[in-house]
């Protein structure tokens, strides 16, 4: 998600399930090793917006499921 771009149309509250901190854990855990980018936490970028989140819960395992299969989709195209 781009944070910035959220911040600047000053659209109000951010809300997301799973975090840049996921992903890289994720992609340790499914051994791809470091991802080709720099994460930076929503909250490192976006000032005076209310934001919740990451949250643990069903729908975060789902979306981690989701993550396993592209990565073993992209792995497979590779």
């Amino acid at each position: 998600m781009c944070a910035g771009a959220h911040a600047w149309s000053e659209i109000g509250n951010m809300v997301f399930l799973s975090s840049s901190q996921h992903q890289m854990i994720w992609r340790e855990q499914f051994d791809l090793g470091k991802s080709p980018i720099n994460f930076i936490a929503s909250r490192d970028i976006m000032h005076h917006t209310n934001i919740r989140g990451p949250f643990e819960n069903e729908l975060l395992l789902k979306i981690k499921q989701l993550h396993l299969k592209n990565f073993h989709r992209i792995q497979a195209s590779n």
